[in-house]
């Protein structure tokens, strides 16, 4: 018996190897890391050195909100070195090393990265608390070379005291400063999550993820049981000169509590930042709502809240908001988080794995120029209304004659959206150059004309018209985000007048980088050089709904039916909602993509998404149409693997 506890402790000792180590072993030279290149505090005036608030806030936040603030979550420190061991000393302020349900790693101790040859984000270590004060060696047996080292403080304790240490003759340097473009941080306020409950360790929270991911530093104000939406913290938050706002309080929060806030706290921060984007995230899904319909129903009145104050918001004209929804953040298989609510290791790498796309498009927004008047073009109610009249804007309204004829925006002309549909998708019709000259003239559209469509059909018309136009070379093309009744109902300009429109001729040049073939679809099939995706419906998509001949799907093909990137009103999700959806489907960021639906239409909505985006996107639009009464295309029912 004797012999095998020796045994066990030998093992336990080998296996917590350098982090149980003393640093007392050997001469150390110690830096405190604020003096290195320290990030995640957003205030110099603080009470505390470590404190997340200014000392001003005491008193004026809630206590609850004031005593979360003490805990070091986010806090974190560059540091460039060049010796083979790393050692660390930190005083923790309270005693309380860990939680029944997040570990002593998470709740109180250190943890090491560093950058790898390609410049990537790798874990070393992690500083193991055994007290309120703590000696460590980190790390030893590094490899030899100087590199960039990134050191995260506690995530649920508060610390005095925190020093990196090297021994004495090796370099220990603050990291130079950010990439330019890559400074502002990413400011996330919210619960408990975003507080870091419950990581094993302080690098795995999803805010630390998305940061080392991002390479941009990052501000975690996270309060668990706080995260309210407070009048006293928005104010706090509009000091903050933020990359992007992300928003992130709805476990916290009730319904109408929700309803209530939402819009004042976007009205202050735009008062102070009118151009930082604002993305609002819906709460991640309690893992036990398959059983528990109290919280199922819980996910569901907030998030209604959540995208009803949006939704106002955005028909204000208010711009820059963006949406991320909360259904797939921590997996779909029950297994994300500890306790119902608090994820995981696995909750929080899935939740990166969503926030990554969708904040990566935001950060580069809040350095990046005016988006031009080209390729997918979406425009808000607001600003096409400040627009009417230009003499080189064109509007085109999709909808029926008759509902035309009711009443369109003014200036309109109306285009039918059947015949173009059923003309278009003929054999032969996309490469009659002089018929669509023909059909082009009488809308007055010359090459300096500036194009915006709409419909009542959720972008579905509109986005056929989008897509053509662009194929038949006009450049300036876009859409309205919205459906007409919504423009109507906002007590926007609504006219019964049939505008003059002079017949322009158009040159016409077919645009065959936006167009895919049958052969073109099965070259990519072959070399993998495209990711092929699925516009039409779930039942199309697995055969049991058919159109054609044959029924099923390409395989490989990604199924993105269209209806998901639009909402019932015809506004387009926000962007990190699309990234989302993308991630989730398994589409790979910067891959070519070929849509196809089964005549064009649906498709040319999925194209627009994609276009939006930043991918490379072609368009198969004679579609399953064509696929499926071919005798020699490869067809499935298997989902995609």
């Amino acid at each position: 018996m004797m012999h095998i506890r020796l045994r066990g402790l030998f093992v336990a000792v080998l296996l917590s190897g350098a982090a149980w180590a003393k640093a007392d072993e050997k001469p150390i030279d110690w830096r405190d890391v604020r003096s290195l290149a320290f990030e995640g505090q957003g205030w110099k005036d603080v009470k505390a050195p470590f404190d997340r608030l200014p000392g001003k806030a005491e008193g004026v936040v809630r206590p609850p909100v004031w005593s979360n603030s003490r805990n070091s979550a986010g806090l974190c420190a560059r540091f460039v070195t060049d010796a083979t061991e790393i050692h660390a000393r930190w005083t923790l302020t309270s005693d309380r090393l860990d939680m029944p349900h997040m570990p002593a790693t998470g709740v109180s101790g250190l943890d090491l990265y560093a950058r790898d040859d390609q410049g990537h984000w790798r874990w070393v270590a992690v500083g193991q608390p055994e007290a309120a004060k703590n000696t460590k060696v980190l790390a030893q047996g590094l490899k030899a070379g100087s590199r960039e080292y990134l050191v995260y403080l506690p995530l649920y304790n508060g610390v005095s005291a925190v020093e990196i240490g090297v021994p004495r003759g090796s370099k220990l340097d603050p990291a130079g400063p950010r990439a330019e473009g890559r400074r502002r941080p990413i400011v996330f306020y919210g619960t408990s999550i975003t507080h870091g409950g419950c990581a094993s360790r302080p690098g795995m929270v999803h805010t630390a993820i998305v940061g080392r991911r991002l390479d941009v530093p990052v501000i975690n104000l996270g309060f668990s049981g706080s995260g309210t939406m407070d009048p006293s913290m928005t104010d706090l938050l509009a000091e903050l000169d933020a990359a992007v706002y992300v928003i992130d309080c709805l476990p916290n929060m009730a319904a109408e509590d929700v309803a209530a806030r939402t819009e004042p706290l976007v009205k202050t921060l735009r008062k102070a930042r009118p151009d930082t984007p604002i993305l609002f995230v819906e709460d991640r899904s309690y893992t036990d709502s398959t059983f528990l319909d109290a919280h199922r129903q819980r996910n569901e009145t907030s998030r209604a809240a959540l995208k009803a104050a949006y939704e106002r918001l955005r028909a204000e004209g208010i711009a820059n908001l963006h949406y991320l929804e909360g259904e797939s953040q921590v997996g779909d298989d029950g297994e994300g988080t500890v306790d119902g609510s608090h994820p995981t290791d696995l909750g929080f790498m899935r939740m990166a794995d969503v926030f990554t796309p969708a904040l990566a498009p935001l950060v580069k927004v809040a350095v990046a120029s005016p988006p031009a008047e080209k390729g997918a073009w979406l425009i808000g109610f607001a600003d096409l209304e400040k627009r009417l009249g230009e003499p080189d804007l064109r509007v085109l309204d999709a909808r029926p004659r008759a509902a035309y004829d009711k009443g369109h925006i003014p200036g309109a002309v109306w285009v039918d959206a059947k015949a173009v549909a059923a003309t278009s998708t003929k054999p032969g019709a996309l490469s009659d150059r002089a018929a669509w000259e023909r059909w082009i003239a009488p809308l007055g559209i010359g090459p300096k004309t500036k194009v915006l469509i709409y419909d009542a059909n959720r972008q579905l018309d509109a986005a056929r018209f989008w897509w053509l136009l662009r194929y038949l070379g006009v450049e300036r093309v876009g859409l309205i985000d919205g459906n007409f009744p919504i423009w109507a109902k906002d007590g926007r300009p609504v006219t019964t007048a049939i505008p003059k429109v002079e017949p322009v001729p158009f040159p016409v040049v077919l645009r065959p980088d936006v167009l895919a073939t049958r052969d073109q679809v099965l070259a990519a099939l072959g070399s993998k050089s495209s990711t092929i995706i699925d516009a039409r419906s779930e039942g199309e998509y697995n055969g049991t709904v058919k159109f054609s001949q044959r029924s099923g799907h390409v395989p490989t093909a990604c199924s993105l039916e269209w209806e998901k990137f639009v909402d019932e009103d015809g506004r387009f999700l926000g962007e990190p909602s699309l990234r989302a959806k993308l991630a989730t489907a398994g589409v790979k960021p910067g891959d070519p993509v070929i849509t196809h639906c089964q005549g064009g239409g649906r498709a040319s909505v999925d194209a627009f998404v994609f276009e939006r985006l930043g991918f490379k996107t072609r368009n198969y639009y004679l579609g399953w149409s064509d696929w499926g009464n071919a005798a020699d295309t490869p067809v499935t029912t298997e989902p995609k693997k």
